[in-house]
């Protein structure tokens, strides 16, 4: 059984250029890397081939938005990728929530990197208690209603995928 979704997000951090090349992330620029799981374990194609995590079939369609601009899923790959696509934008969509809702994680400047970390914790706890608890929020009816939104670094993601893949018969022998 598939039990969460795990994903990253990269969020800026403001760091001395001294202590800042642990931190560089793809873009260049320091970055703390935010890990976070949903529902099921679910992985994009950036992830190396591991046991107990699912990713994707390489050069198959993946993102919902290919399958909405063209033909309905066909082999059992798309359709593994469609189903695989939809139930991963779960996190996708909480991140883009997140991210538009808590503007201070993007001009955390004056901010000790202890701190940095604190706030970015912090933010996604009450994110979460808000989420939970709450009938109606703006924020969250924008995303609920955008099932196929995708975060702009996956799509980049997407045309930079490593080569490395799982075949079938590696997923088959799960």
């Amino acid at each position: 059984d598939c039990i969460g979704a795990i994903d990253g997000v990269h969020v800026p951090v403001c760091i001395s250029p001294l202590e800042a090349i642990p931190y560089i992330g793809r873009k260049g620029i320091p970055t703390q890397n935010v890990m976070a799981a949903c529902k099921y374990y679910l992985v994009d194609s950036g992830y190396l081939p591991r046991k107990g995590y699912i990713s994707p079939y390489k050069r198959e369609r993946y993102y919902l938005p290919d399958f909405q601009l063209g033909r309905s899923p066909v082999s059992a790959e798309e359709i593994f990728n469609y189903t695989h696509s939809s139930l991963r934008s779960v996190i996708e969509r909480a991140f883009g929530e997140w991210k538009k809702k808590w503007k201070i994680i993007k001009t955390m400047h004056s901010y000790p990197l202890d701190r940095q970390f604190k706030i970015v914790a912090a933010t996604m706890t009450i994110h979460n208690f808000i989420r939970k608890n709450t009938i109606q929020d703006r924020h969250f009816a924008e995303f609920d209603d955008n099932a196929t939104f995708v975060l702009e670094d996956e799509l980049e993601d997407l045309q930079n995928e490593p080569e490395w893949s799982q075949t079938i018969s590696q997923r088959e022998r799960r």
